[in-house]
């Protein structure tokens, strides 16, 4: 192992506290990134976008709120510093995770909510302000957000139902010899002694 580090450098930078891999070190720093990206190009589309959706004035606004607020819990979860102490540290990711639960609602009145009439072509009509106008960058940026976020959280769900069924299954079996039985065997074998009495 010495002679690895010696030879290419040291890679415990890259490393995890647990003693990860340099892949796993790599993705998660692209994953990172991408995140912040996302968060930038939000931020950049929401401030370019204000004044510029009459159907949603606040669609703007909600999309500079959503780039701030996951790109600082990003920050906050992945660049660990020594400088604050640890309660204030998780009181804020805290907060930041209530306050996307919160925008994410919002976002998705805002954005669902005016689906049907939106009009992303056309500021005016007939030589006169249109309503239902949003800017394209603006709704669409904001619709992708949310159903991307939206097919996450779906793919959440069915994984912690999928593991909650996996243990409540695994509960209702007993030990037969070192092999796992279903409890529907025990029960047969309880029944049978209980008649041969």
């Amino acid at each position: 192992s010495s002679g690895i580090n010696a030879e290419y450098g040291d890679w415990s930078l890259l490393r995890g506290a647990e003693g990860g891999s340099v892949f796993g070190a790599s993705l998660k720093c692209g994953l990172v990134i991408l995140a912040l990206a996302v968060d930038v190009a939000q931020i950049v589309i929401g401030a370019v976008g204000v004044g510029d959706c009459p159907a949603s004035t606040h669609l703007p606004v909600y999309l500079i709120l959503v780039g701030l607020i996951t790109g600082s819990l990003v920050l906050l979860e992945n660049f660990k510093s020594d400088c604050c102490n640890t309660s204030i540290l998780a009181g804020l990711r805290s907060s930041l995770a209530l306050a996307i639960v919160g925008i994410f609602v919002t976002g998705s009145i805002f954005v669902f909510g005016i689906f049907s009439t939106v009009d992303t072509e056309n500021p005016m009509i007939h030589g006169r302000d249109n309503d239902n106008y949003c800017n394209f960058w603006v709704y669409w940026a904001a619709f992708v957000f949310l159903a991307v976020n939206y097919v996450f959280l779906t793919l959440g769900v069915l994984v912690a139902i999928t593991f909650c069924l996996a243990l409540v299954i695994r509960s209702y079996t007993v030990r037969k010899g070192g092999e796992r039985a279903p409890l529907i065997e025990r029960d047969e074998r309880a029944t049978s002694s209980k008649t041969e009495v």
